[in-house]
């Protein structure tokens, strides 16, 4: 299980709210017949024994996994960087619980004391209508750039390329895939002390992590990383040397473990 869904409807509302509450019934069923529910975090470990019942010998946890080859060929090779102006990346599916809105109001903030800054959010989703009024009525048209989905993998790798940070204030996460690639590409993060994002995020080594609806934290911890390109080059070194535990082929003998299908 990448999350618990049973979890996840809970910071949703409307028709994502009842079509979560839908299929965490089925996946509720699925889970207490199952051997063993392997999930990504300690985090939705506690939650699934939480939401479905489910004892500590039924579940295992196996992290997500990301193909460093791919991300180390693209730091070898990247272009060199047009973009001049300061620019934080955001990469999510735009529901509730991502939070992006948060990310937006920081921005508001934040463009007095960096007035070319530039925020680049890929991701389509229910909550993108919103996001978009929302950076309209604050005049940020200049300063937000909602792409909506973005198919082509390579396009959304070279993204992470381009920018001085990642930022993702989620107020829920069941792991958290982004923060890996963000890590891969050599990215300092700014993130939220919620769902297993401190799993993933070693906090004040690869990024800072704080209350995921705390604008004026997120506001400082992105003033205090564009302000500091040393400190950004050293959280990004830290970031790339944690992400190594989570290549293809580490996670892959955690899961044959896991399975029970491992040589030893």
């Amino acid at each position: 299980m990448k999350g618990v869904l049973g979890d996840e409807k809970e910071y949703e509302r409307g028709w994502a709210y009842w079509h979560l509450l839908a299929l965490s019934k089925v996946e509720s069923l699925n889970a207490r017949k199952a051997q063993t529910v392997l999930l990504t975090s300690r985090y939705s470990q506690r939650i699934a024994m939480q939401k479905y019942g489910l004892t500590a010998e039924q579940t295992a946890v196996v992290p997500e996994a990301i193909d460093l080859r791919q991300w180390d060929l693209l730091r070898k090779n990247r272009p060199q960087r047009n973009e001049s102006r300061p620019t934080i990346l955001s990469v999510a599916r735009q529901y509730r619980r991502k939070n992006t809105r948060v990310l937006i109001l920081a921005i508001d903030k934040l463009r007095t004391r960096f007035p070319d800054i530039l925020l680049r959010v890929i991701g389509g989703g229910p909550e993108l209508p919103a996001l978009k009024r929302l950076t309209g009525e604050l005049g940020l048209e200049q300063n937000v750039i909602l792409t909506g989905p973005v198919k082509d993998t390579r396009k959304v790798q070279e993204a992470y390329f381009e920018a001085d940070l990642f930022c993702l204030p989620t107020r829920q996460e069941g792991f958290g895939i982004v923060f890996l690639e963000a890590m891969a590409s050599g990215l300092p993060i700014v993130g939220s002390r919620a769902g297993a994002v401190p799993e993933v995020v070693p906090d004040k080594v690869a990024g800072f992590l704080e209350d995921p609806d705390d604008v004026d934290a997120l506001a400082d911890r992105i003033a205090t990383l564009l302000e500091d390109p040393e400190l950004r080059s050293r959280m990004g070194r830290a970031g790339l040397e944690h992400v190594r535990g989570h290549d293809s082929p580490v996670v892959a003998r955690r899961f044959l473990d896991a399975c029970g299908l491992s040589d030893s």
